[in-house]
């Protein structure tokens, strides 16, 4: 989608995004933990129902949050102008998106082919049978999830995040914007009407062949 808005993305931003989240350390650490040591339950316990574990005061349980991933969505969040989760792979954030959403039909076409298995494992798991898939470009209807990828892996074209999110606001639906060939500084799919990002940061975002990694981004 042709564009003059300027990037607004600072390599400081990438520098320094987590500073408030690490000790002098200029190269983040490994955890290998799985739990972190608790303080005495006895002294001001708050509520379960009103302790957010996504957002602790302390880390607790590494399926949460922990040292690494805590500093990753920082500076994840901070250039993408969202809030961003991390997950163990592009599929697990995809299919965390639809169990999200859960929409009535999903319109898709071409792209990364693991997502069209991943709304087949989706919808297996609602109850009430195969999930439908139609054509981005068919007419929407309330509850249904527009998802575009763009540029489009492998081929690169590029969709009109806007047309899309203008169409399928229209008619009650959300659009999700996989971003993983256009990371920023070259796409901010919120500024043209997206409801949600997802990036496989096994691409760009690792760079190096070495990674596994999904990323939601919420406004």
């Amino acid at each position: 989608m042709a564009t003059t808005t300027k990037p607004t993305l600072s390599g400081t931003m990438l520098v320094h995004a987590d500073d408030e989240l690490h000790e002098p350390e200029v190269a983040p650490s490994i955890s290998v933990t799985t739990t972190f040591r608790a303080p005495n339950p006895l002294d001001n316990p708050v509520p379960r129902e009103q302790y957010d574990m996504w957002n602790p005061d302390r880390h607790v349980y590494s399926r949460f949050t922990q040292n690494v991933s805590s500093r990753v969505e920082r500076v994840l969040s901070k250039i993408n102008d969202g809030y961003a989760i991390t997950f163990a792979s592009g599929l697990a954030a995809s299919h965390a998106a639809l169990v999200h959403f859960q929409p009535k039909r999903v319109a898709v076409t071409g792209g990364y082919p693991g997502f069209p298995v991943t709304i087949e494992t989706y919808g297996r798991s609602r109850g009430d049978g195969a999930l439908p898939i139609i054509d981005i470009d068919h007419d929407f209807q309330a509850g249904d999830l527009c998802w575009i990828e763009t540029p489009l892996n492998p081929t690169g074209e590029a969709r009109d995040i806007k047309y899309y999110a203008d169409k399928v606001h229209a008619a009650g639906g959300w659009l999700i914007v996989d971003s993983t060939f256009a990371p920023p500084p070259i796409q901010y799919p919120f500024k043209w009407g997206a409801d949600m990002v997802m990036h496989s940061g096994t691409k760009y975002f690792g760079g190096h062949s070495d990674l596994l990694c999904g990323v939601l981004i919420a406004p």
